[in-house]
């Protein structure tokens, strides 16, 4: 934008210097310099109207990138969490792993000790029928 506002005001300027240039030497048609003179009025509200769009331009994209800084952030932000939940899924499953291969111990005494119920039991239904 900055390089069409001086080719815009380099014509302006241009258009204002010849202006200038004809009513100093006076020039020889006054029509010519009334042509001139609007040529140069709605080359001037042209560049003042260029000039409000491109103020408008630089605020959104300042807005924009305001915008996007938050969207990062919140990425970032995101991020982290889900950082957190694998970690806590991972602790959890440590866990879970060490809680099945007590189980299966526990499973393995249960069974010794119903073994050792069963042959108790069978000595003394042996020495009951002894008796």
């Amino acid at each position: 934008m900055n390089m069409i506002e001086f080719f815009i005001g380099a014509a302006v300027g241009a258009a204002g210097g010849y202006v200038a240039k004809d009513s100093l030497l006076g020039g020889k048609n006054g029509g010519k310099q009334a042509d001139l003179k609007r040529e140069l009025d709605v080359l001037s509200d042209e560049n003042e109207k260029l000039r409000k769009r491109y103020k408008d331009a630089e605020r959104r994209i300042e807005d924009l990138v305001a915008e996007n800084e938050i969207l990062i952030k919140k990425g970032k932000n995101a991020s982290d969490d889900h950082d957190e939940l694998e970690d806590e899924r991972d602790m959890l499953k440590a866990k879970v792993k060490k809680l099945q291969s007590a189980n299966s111990e526990l499973e393995i005494q249960l069974q010794d000790l119903k073994t050792a119920c069963q042959s108790l039991q069978n000595e003394v239904n042996y020495l009951k029928s002894k008796q």
